[in-house]
């Protein structure tokens, strides 16, 4: 674990799964993976005749899907607010929201933060944020007494998923778009070559939708 800028960054594998299995019952580094390669198979279906965003749309809706599946077993439950789609520990205390992210997944290089791709809208700030209104920097993110609120955060470029469990505490001033963290905890990356045939096809006729470069760092937890 390091300490950098008081986020608590986890990225070695013993202290990832020691970390996760205090966040909530079944949480491991296998799972998380397995969901996502899961997932990656579901998505990879898609075809030119898919929606432009086809591949995004699948790879999100799987991940959901199969985390919750995943957890069932270990007695989690879903939960569907206000197009908020989470779900809880058996003891009510981790709340987990899939999310699409930018490219700072498992960056540990400050201030290349990962934060949500798409904005996020008012009745998700209400939920998840007290006392937004009155505050510039949203100071915390505990929607409900007791609950932590977790993210996990996606990302994919044309080789690899990276992802990471992560628990957010500032929102833009916008309120739109997580800009800081308590803790994050690095997952990995999953190589998605010869995983997504038709993706590859698609890639080779169209330019990904990325907002900046692809940042030219090392990741860790590989």
């Amino acid at each position: 674990m390091q300490l950098k800028k008081k986020i608590a960054i986890y990225d070695d594998n013993e202290e990832v799964n020691q970390r996760l299995n205090l966040i909530g019952l079944g949480l491991s580094i296998d799972l998380l993976k397995s969901v996502a390669e899961a997932s990656i198979a579901h998505a990879s279906q898609v075809t030119k005749n898919n929606a432009t965003n086809g591949y995004g749309t699948y790879l999100y809706q799987h991940l959901i899907k199969t985390l919750r599946d995943q957890l069932k077993t270990h007695g989690w439950t879903k939960s569907s607010v206000n197009n908020r789609e989470s779900i809880i520990s058996p003891d009510l205390s981790t709340s987990i929201v899939v999310m699409t992210a930018t490219q700072g997944v498992c960056v540990n290089e400050p201030p290349n933060l990962p934060t949500n791709k798409n904005p996020k809208g008012k009745k998700f700030i209400e939920d998840m944020v007290k006392q937004f209104k009155d505050s510039i920097i949203l100071p915390l993110f505990e929607d409900i007494p007791n609950q932590k609120y977790w993210v996990l955060l996606h990302y994919r470029n044309q080789d690899k998923l990276y992802l990471e469990l992560s628990r957010p505490n500032l929102m833009t001033p916008n309120c739109k778009y997580i800009s800081g963290y308590h803790e994050r905890v690095f997952i990995g990356e999953i190589s998605l070559s010869g995983k997504t045939p038709n993706l590859d096809k698609l890639i080779e006729n169209q330019k990904i939708n990325i907002q900046q470069p692809e940042i030219k760092v090392a990741r860790r937890r590989a």
